[in-house]
This record gives C-alpha cells, structure tokens and sequence, in this order.
C-alpha cells in the first residue's frame, strides 16, 4: 500500500513523519513537487505517484489573510481537495481530508457533533467547507474528512509557539477571552490518523477529532504560562489580560463556540481523546524557543 501526504512542511505533515508505523510505503509532498493551486499539475501528480491513499494536511490557513486572498484559500481547500476525491472515487483509491471547526457559526452550547448544520463566518471556513462537500460529493465510498480544532505542535506557526514567543518579550500581553475551542496536540491528531489509515474496515463519512475539554484563548495561555515557567521555558511571568472579540482587530470572524465531539471516531480508532492541557505538557516537553 503506498500512501501521499500532502502538506509535509506543515506542522500535521511533520508529525505524521514522527509517528510514521514502521513497514509503510510514505511519501510526503510539499510546493516544490506540486503547487495545489494548479489543479492540472495536480491531477498529472497523482496520475504519476498513482498512490493507494492520500492523506491531505495541505491547506491555506491564514484565516484573517483569507478575507483578501479568498480565491487562492478556495484553490488548495477546495478545488485540489475535489481533484483528490475524483482521482480515489475513479481509482477506488482511498482519501483522507483534514478539515476545521472553523466550518461552524459557534452558536451551538454543546459540543459540535459531525452531522451538526455548518454556518462558517469566515473566508476560511467557507473555503474549507467548500473542500468538504467536494470531497463527500465526489469521493461518497472512498473519502473521510476529519475536522479539527485549536491545532498546535512543536512546529511551524501556531498559537502555542507564538504565544510562548510574546511572553518571552513582553511583561503584558492581551488575549482573547470569549472564544472556546478544544486545543489539539497534532502529534496525537497524527496518530489517529494513522491508525484509520491501517484500518481494514474503512467507513467513509465526517468526523471530528480533537483532544477533550474545552478552554478560551486566555486560559489557554494562562496553561501555557504556567507550565512554561514550570518547565524553565520562561524565565519571566508576564501579565496576561482578557480581551473581547470586539476588542481584537482580527479581519475574520471567528466562532465564539467550537468544541468538537469525537466520540465516533474515537470508537472507530480504538483511542480515547487525551485531555487538552496534559497534551500541552507532553508539546512542551519538546519544544524548543527558536
């Protein structure tokens, strides 16, 4: 079985190279094999690697950059994802698409289950929404998409890192406190992912995966903070001070509310979603200040 992962330069893409099973026929692709703007290159790709399953962790994720570069975020999250689909659905191949909480309106109380009505309010989440009903229309017997929240890790660009960042400069530091998601270690998302991937009993659909419990954007930085001095990562304690939506000058809206349920996939993988904050201790144990 030979396997595609787009996106390998991303911090999904890095860690389903860390926790790779051994005896799997992987390679990883980033721009510089193919552009997933260019959605003929892309078929041409696929046609050449001819893989058994692709992973898709490739994605525009500059949410707030999106509102301007709308057509571009529509390119890779949802023209190259439908060129995936068709290529598994006439392939009978498999494809396995990464997705966002970003695809709800956050008016919900309760945790978003996958069947729940999707309302993005973002040029995001309108583009990843748009990947998802390509994928799920074009690929119905051989796609799953999976949403996710919060994503963090050692690498690349996230809150965990840049948040951590600040602090190291900064006595005091603004953040946002009327969001609730459910942060999420993408090592762990990594491993899941994997073990779909070596399931026989493939079930395509939706689901979400994301690590349990849910926190704002300020408590997860007061978590960081306090696990970073812990930890000898900061050597100063900086003030951390709750602000509104309203408050921050972000050009996208974003969801107020966007914890995820994973409990049928957490069935389905056999693996039961670890609690947000001790998977920021195991993140933090391999962090290292750039």
């Amino acid at each position: 079985m030979s396997i595609l992962v787009f996106g390998q330069n991303g911090q999904l893409g890095k860690c389903l190279r860390d926790t790779q099973p051994q005896g799997m026929e992987v390679f990883y692709s980033g721009r510089a094999d193919v552009d997933l703007c260019n959605t003929q290159c892309l078929e041409r790709y696929l046609d050449e690697k001819r893989p058994d399953v692709i992973i898709n962790a490739g994605a525009y994720t500059e949410v707030d950059i999106a509102e301007k570069e709308s057509k571009k975020a529509f390119l890779v999250n949802c023209d190259a994802p439908s060129v995936m689909a068709r290529y598994a659905e006439s392939k009978n191949k498999r494809l396995l698409h990464i997705s966002t909480d970003y695809v709800f309106d956050g008016l919900k109380a309760s945790p978003y289950v996958p069947d729940d009505q999707t309302n993005p309010l973002s040029e995001y989440g309108k583009s990843k929404r748009g990947g998802e009903i390509a994928v799920s229309e074009l690929s119905p017997e051989n796609s799953v998409v999976i949403r996710t929240s919060w994503l963090y890790s050692e690498y690349g660009s996230n809150f965990v890192k840049k948040i951590l960042a600040i602090m190291a400069k900064q006595s005091e530091i603004k953040v946002v406190n009327d969001q609730r998601g459910s942060p999420t270690y993408a090592r762990t998302f990594a491993e899941v992912i994997w073990r779909i991937v070596k399931k026989k009993d493939f079930v395509s659909g939706i689901y979400h995966w994301a690590n349990s419990g849910d926190v704002s954007w300020f408590e997860f930085a007061e978590t960081i903070k306090r696990i970073a001095l812990s930890k000898g990562i900061l050597e100063s304690d900086p003030v951390i001070l709750p602000l509104t939506s309203s408050d921050y000058p972000a050009k996208a809206l974003r969801p107020y509310f966007s914890v995820l349920d994973s409990s049928i996939l957490s069935e389905y993988a056999q693996l039961a979603p670890i609690a947000w904050n001790a998977d920021l201790e195991k993140m933090l144990d391999r962090y290292t200040p750039n």
